[in-house]
């Protein structure tokens, strides 16, 4: 599957156990962005984990609450090399996501002092959403119509379940943990 992340054109491929993410034709200027964003690339890919994908944005109520929890979450369970949190802004809903990719990463650094991958902004809704997004919508039958909708995705690329953001993170972390779980018996 191809897939365009802001500038970025990556190829997804899913296979048992793992995914690869090969970046193509990336520009220097681009290198320096992904690695900005925390996005690191071995040997031209990285391995998937199970995951938890999230549109998030800066200036809406539900901004703390989510971001604190969900870098608890990424600092307990990612330590793991089986968990990471995906955090893709959207300006979608309320205009609450207004900055530049590189004031949502400050923001989101600084403040929440968040460790997990921040993707450069993307639409949710309506024209150009990514490829992965249309995926995490049609298999769970659920479309974002907020900030801070959480996809949780297992090791072979398959959408297990979706909230919205009035259900916390600290109400799915059974189901987070269950999907690790389930990958580590299947090893």
């Amino acid at each position: 599957m191809k897939v365009v992340l802001g500038q970025k054109e990556i190829v997804v491929v899913w296979k048992k156990r793992s995914c690869a993410i090969f970046v193509l034709n990336e520009t220097p200027q681009q290198e320096w962005e992904r690695k900005l964003n925390g996005w690191h690339v071995i040997d031209g890919y990285m391995y998937c984990v199970v995951s938890l994908v999230v549109n998030v944005a800066s200036e809406c109520g539900y901004t703390a609450s989510h971001y604190i929890d969900l870098q608890n979450l990424q600092t307990t369970l990612g330590r793991t090399d089986k968990f990471t949190v995906l955090a893709f802004p959207c300006n979608q809903f309320g205009s609450q996501e207004p900055g530049t990719n590189f004031q949502v990463k400050q923001f989101a650094r600084e403040l929440y002092g968040a460790t997990f991958p921040l993707f450069a902004k993307i639409n949710v809704l309506d024209d150009n959403v990514p490829q992965a997004w249309q995926y995490l919508i049609k298999a769970t039958g659920q479309l974002p119509n907020w900030n801070f909708w959480k996809y949780l995705v297992d090791i072979d690329g398959k959408a297990l379940d979706a909230w919205g953001p009035w259900v916390t993170v600290e109400d799915i972390q059974d189901d987070i943990r269950k999907a690790i779980k389930k990958h580590d018996d299947e090893l």
